[in-house]
């Protein structure tokens, strides 16, 4: 979707957090199994 939209250079790093972050959102349903929280770099240039 980022390429889609027009980004280049795009990096994604899941957060070393993670599990932590995410089993925060709603407590006791283990959704850190299936979704995870990652930094999203990207650069978009003007043509």
């Amino acid at each position: 979707m980022l390429k889609d939209a027009g980004f280049q250079d795009i990096r994604l790093q899941p957060k070393d957090n993670s599990n932590e972050i995410v089993g925060k959102w709603v407590p006791d349903m283990h959704i850190e199994g299936y979704v995870a929280s990652f930094i999203i770099e990207a650069k978009k240039y003007k043509n």
